[in-house]
């Protein structure tokens, strides 16, 4: 039997599909013949220019041997062609949020904008869900989300009971916290004060595009994690 080098070598010459090109290629990259697999993604990313597979792979191999600016430009187009996969996660989203389903509805809306954060239409969906007091007759901020940013931008919004009850979430998480339970604590005993004691943010029916960003950023790791049941 020759080397695995012939192999893959032979493999490649007898006009393999799009699946086995990837397949040999990512054994070779494995291999550590980054070189080798360069100019193979060169060759049949022109036969296959949207295989995402083949493009990280030619991202890896050009960073493992220095070109950096060839790296680049690939990740420009990976990236490009994974924009264009994720737009169906908005409109699921969309679809969630019009059946008042908003719990199920933020982890793909969110989703959807770590790769279109300028989509202002997407982020004013977001706005829409997050800055609503959750109430008996609809469902309350999913518990993945319970962060303290969540939790202060309600209080500096006005809306006082949802960020104890926000605060109240995340305790059960981290029963522990004594920041956590602190603040709760501080935020009871403001709630049975006399109504207008608590003084809103200048503008309290918005959340900053700045502000929403940095709750995104915060919110993509778990975000990635999640599966969908049908």
């Amino acid at each position: 039997m020759g080397d695995s080098s012939d192999i893959f070598s032979e493999i490649l010459e007898q006009a393999p599909s799009e699946h086995t090109v990837a397949v040999v290629l990512t054994r070779m990259k494995d291999q550590g013949r980054f070189r080798e697999v360069m100019q193979l993604c060169t060759r049949f990313l022109k036969e296959y220019p949207h295989n995402l597979h083949l493009r990280s792979l030619m991202v890896e191999s050009c960073l493992k041997k220095g070109f950096i600016g060839r790296a680049l430009d690939e990740m420009e187009k990976l990236s490009s062609l994974i924009n264009g996969l994720v737009l169906p996660y908005k409109s699921v989203a969309e679809y969630l949020a019009e059946q008042g389903k908003r719990a199920e509805a933020v982890p793909p809306l969110v989703y959807y904008l770590s790769h279109h954060p300028e989509d202002s239409e997407a982020l004013g969906l977001l706005k829409k869900m997050e800055t609503r007091v959750p109430s008996g007759d609809e469902e309350a901020l999913p518990a993945d989300f319970a962060t303290p940013t969540i939790a202060e931008l309600y209080y500096e919004q006005g809306q006082l009971e949802a960020a104890i009850t926000t605060y109240e979430m995340i305790l059960k998480k981290d029963p522990d916290n004594s920041g956590i339970m602190h603040r709760l604590k501080t935020l009871r005993d403001l709630s049975s004060r006399e109504p207008g004691s608590h003084s809103p943010s200048k503008t309290p029916q918005y959340i900053s595009n700045k502000r929403l960003k940095k709750i995104l950023e915060g919110w993509l790791p778990g975000v990635r994690e999640i599966k969908y049941a049908g």
